[in-house]
């Protein structure tokens, strides 16, 4: 743009800088991605109840009935 003489030394220096500045920003976070960071890992045994419990709600809905067991609503009750 300084050679199409659209801007001029200073008019480019003046709009580079906050562009120099978000770069840096960029740099420092892309340079802390790779550390370690706070991530909650869910235990075995609760995704073991979740997966469980799809399943028997897969089997309840299924079901020919047309009536809501017992099971249904306790098994809801846990989604929900």
């Amino acid at each position: 743009m300084i050679a199409a003489g659209i801007l001029d030394a200073g008019e480019a220096a003046e709009r580079s800088a906050p562009l120099r500045a978000e770069r840096g920003r960029y740099a420092a976070e892309l340079a802390t991605a790779g550390s370690e960071t706070n991530v909650i890992e869910l235990q075995p045994a609760a995704v073991k109840a979740f997966h469980h419990n799809l399943e028997t709600l897969h089997g309840i809905l299924s079901g020919d009935g047309d009536e809501i067991h017992a099971d249904f609503r306790n098994l809801f009750r846990v989604f929900v």
